[in-house]
């Protein structure tokens, strides 16, 4: 599995930035078996902002809310 923070990453406009990867083999089929089953019981609320400082959430559904800022984790 590879994983990547995305703590202060800038991600031009219309790209992709992948955080996670699981690689599908032998010694991984278990765990991504039971990833796959259960991806769809997943619920992700994603927070980002501009280089202008305007922040922004979406929940993957299409729709997207202004905030003041994200929150510290």
């Amino acid at each position: 599995m590879i994983t990547a923070p995305i703590d202060d990453v800038i991600v031009a406009g219309q790209s992709d930035y992948t955080f996670m990867q699981l690689y599908r083999a032998e010694t991984s089929e278990e765990l991504w078996q039971r990833l796959d089953r259960e991806r769809w019981q997943l619920a992700l609320e994603i927070c980002y902002c501009t280089l202008l400082d305007d922040c922004y959430t979406t929940s993957g559904d299409g729709l997207i809310e202004e905030v003041r800022n994200c929150p510290v984790q």
